[in-house]
């Protein structure tokens, strides 16, 4: 006679978020590689 409630959770949110990390994180990436490859070819001397 045991009265055990079950739970779902709903991880759709999390998901989202962890995945809107990772393309922020993909974007941010590449937005400093062209940086810093523009500094580097665009300045020699550097």
């Amino acid at each position: 006679m045991s009265n055990i409630q079950q739970f779902q959770y709903d991880n759709k949110i999390t998901r989202a978020f962890g995945m809107a990390s990772f393309i922020w994180g993909v974007v941010g990436m590449l937005v400093g590689l062209i940086l810093a490859l523009q500094a580097r070819f665009s300045c020699p001397e550097l």
